[in-house]
C-alpha cells in the first residue's frame, strides 16, 4: 500500500508540475472560463478505479471542490489537482469554486 501511496504522489507531483508550465500557455483559456479542467478529458473511458484530475483556475480562489476528493489547494499560477477514486460505469465528476462550475464525464470499464 506504502509503494502505492509514493507511485500515486510522484505522479501527481510530475504531473502538476507539467501543468504549471502549461498553464502559461493555457491562460487566455483559464480566463475566458474560470474553471478548466485539463485531465482527464470530457467522456473518457478508463480502465482504473483511480485517477488524477488536474484542471486549472483564471482567478484568485485558493481552494477548489472536486467530488471524491473534497476541498484541493489551488497552486500558484492557479493549477489544482488530486487523485479521485470512480465506480464501475458512468461517473459524474464536478470542480467548483467561486460559483463555478465544470462537469466531465468519465466512463470505468
Amino acid at each position: 500500500m506504502k509503494n502505492r501511496q509514493a507511485t500515486c504522489r510522484y505522479g501527481t507531483t510530475i504531473i502538476l508540475g507539467l501543468f504549471i508550465v502549461l498553464s502559461t500557455f493555457a491562460a487566455v483559456e483559464a480566463t475566458e472560463r474560470a474553471i478548466t479542467v485539463v485531465s482527464p478529458p470530457d467522456r473518457v473511458w478508463v480502465d482504473q478505479a483511480e485517477l488524477e484530475l488536474v484542471g486549472l483556475i483564471g482567478g484568485p480562489a485558493e481552494t477548489v471542490k472536486i467530488s471524491g476528493a473534497g476541498k484541493v489547494k489551488v497552486a500558484p499560477g492557479g493549477v489544482f489537482g488530486a487523485v479521485v477514486s470512480i465506480d464501475r460505469g458512468m461517473n459524474r465528476l464536478k470542480v467548483q469554486a467561486d460559483g463555478d462550475t465544470v462537469e466531465i464525464a468519465v466512463f470505468y470499464s
